[in-house]
């Protein structure tokens, strides 16, 4: 009887997607930022995407494009 309901409890009966979270706040995220650097002088690019919660999106678009 113990055996049977702790291989009861032990499964998963609802099986959940993993969340994308925010690396800022650890919200949902919703958004996808990419960031391209590039040196003056040559054109060595680099790139960086991370995922965002649409507060934090809100929060760079307002810092940098004002």
């Amino acid at each position: 009887m113990i055996k049977w309901l702790n291989n009861i409890l032990s499964k998963e009966l609802f099986t959940r997607k993993p969340k994308i979270r925010c690396i800022i706040c650890f919200l949902p995220a919703t958004h996808d930022l990419t960031i391209c650097s590039r040196e003056f002088n040559t054109n060595n690019e680099k790139e960086i995407t991370i995922t965002i919660c649409s507060g934090c999106n809100d929060e760079i678009y307002e810092r940098y494009n004002s």
